[in-house]
């Protein structure tokens, strides 16, 4: 591990000689990708809004970069509503592990689907929107 990285993780992380000797194996593979994972997002597309109260609508996107695994502000579209952001998580992380492992676009019939925590009118809720979670090459 380059000297550099290994000051960054130490002052950051607080992460201990021991400790980066252990980790160091396996982050020069995960820093080895960077270039190629900076070419590739995880969005989260909305399909269907219906009386969202948070201002959610079909288009509107939350995308995430892989690395560092965080919301690319961006390009999200979509307003922040943590009852929405909470269940795209789940298949969002799914999807890293998937680009990680070397794919650029969701293959065929592996995009998933998120829904908002609320339920909506037929189910005592106020509005609902569902996600459609794929991983998109960019570039």
């Amino acid at each position: 591990m380059d000297p550099q990285t290994a000051r960054m993780l130490k002052d950051t992380l607080g992460i201990t000689d021991a400790e980066l000797a252990d980790l160091a194996p396996r982050l020069e593979g995960i820093m080895a990708m960077r270039p190629q994972m900076e070419k590739v997002r995880i969005v989260a597309e909305v399909m269907s809004s219906v009386n969202c109260l948070a201002g959610v609508r079909k288009g509107h996107k939350l995308v995430f970069n892989i690395m560092p695994f965080t919301l690319n502000m961006q390009e999200t579209t979509c307003p922040l509503c943590v009852r929405a952001l909470t269940p795209v998580m789940v298949p969002t992380h799914g999807m890293w592990e998937l680009a990680m492992n070397g794919t650029q676009n969701t293959p065929r019939g592996q995009a998933r689907v998120a829904e908002c925590m609320d339920p909506g009118l037929d189910w005592g809720g106020l509005g609902h929107v569902r996600f459609k979670v794929s991983i998109r090459s960019v570039e």
